[in-house]
């Protein structure tokens, strides 16, 4: 069974994104977090630090599992900082305090930052 959709309107916050994460790892074995939707959709919409983030419906277990690793080491509040895109554009994520971009794992401002 999927992740339920998060909409913006109802964005989680980071603490209740990691707990659905695991609990979605561990209870299901579901290929990928939207199982059944269309690759990029924003699935799961995340509000950190007066920023709105989305997980991509594509996100696959291994991926989901590398990122709540790095969530283990560093804590519920991981650091999430903003970087340009393949494609310039500023909506990337690096996560902690190595700053690791991990593209695998398709978390995204919702919102391009202005550079």
């Amino acid at each position: 069974m999927p992740i339920d959709q998060v909409r913006s309107s109802r964005a989680l916050t980071k603490a209740e994104f990691h707990r659905r994460l695991k609990a979605w790892l561990f209870e299901t074995d579901d290929a990928t977090i939207g199982q059944g939707t269309q690759g990029r959709t924003g699935w799961v919409h995340v509000r950190d630090k007066g920023r709105l983030f989305k997980l991509n419906s594509d996100c696959s277990r291994t991926a989901v599992k590398h990122y709540l690793d790095l969530v283990s080491l560093h804590g519920d509040d991981l650091d999430w900082q903003i970087t340009t895109s393949n494609l310039g554009n500023w909506t990337a994520v690096l996560f902690g305090p190595k700053t690791i971009r991990y593209k695998s794992f398709p978390l995204y401002a919702a919102r391009p930052r202005r550079s």
